[in-house]
């Protein structure tokens, strides 16, 4: 184990950092995408594939700042399919060029959007099972999908229950049986 004494607090008076991928050209989703420094300097990353990301917490603690710099990394792919959920259509606006599908507010296009990534999702694993393949991979031909669901409980605990419930059981589905495809 490893002991690091700080004589400052590397919080106080925080420097804006150039985020590295900003004058890339394009990028690999399928690298690690750098998303700040660690107490150390260190340069801190996330990698997506075969992850499901949750960022949860109070009102003006960074959530979007996280979600904005990881589209922006999809952006950078030409081989990513990006689908965004915003039912403020501001939060995620700005990436509707490079997005394949932006949602807003409307919950039964919501729905729709998601039987169709589940429709690609089910066709992937009849690929996966022809190929002898347990999960996507690199170079194999299937782009990956970057799917953001911004104000999730928008579309989970709308005022048509219904509608909400039919969007969490597809969402959970998804989400479930999404990682390897």
């Amino acid at each position: 184990a490893r002991v690091v004494v700080l004589r400052r607090d590397p919080l106080a008076d925080p420097q804006p950092i150039p985020w590295p991928l900003l004058k890339a050209g394009q990028c690999s989703l399928w690298a690690p995408i750098p998303v700040g420094e660690d107490e150390d300097g260190n340069q801190v990353t996330v990698t997506l594939p075969e992850r499901n990301l949750l960022a949860g917490g109070e009102p003006g603690a960074g959530k979007s700042t996280v979600v904005q710099v990881l589209i922006a990394a999809a952006a950078l792919d030409p081989l990513v399919v990006v689908t965004l959920f915003d039912p403020k259509l501001v939060e995620l606006a700005v990436w509707q060029g490079c997005a394949h599908r932006l949602v807003g507010p409307n919950v039964e296009e919501a729905i729709d959007v998601l039987k169709g990534l589940i429709v690609e999702l089910d066709d992937r694993y009849l690929t996966l099972l022809a190929n002898r393949a347990r999960k996507v991979t690199p170079g194999d031909g299937l782009p990956l999908h970057l799917v953001v669901v911004e104000e999730l409980a928008f579309y989970t605990n709308g005022p048509d229950r219904k509608a909400a419930q039919a969007f969490s059981v597809l969402l959970r589905d998804f989400v479930a049986r999404g990682r390897a495809a």
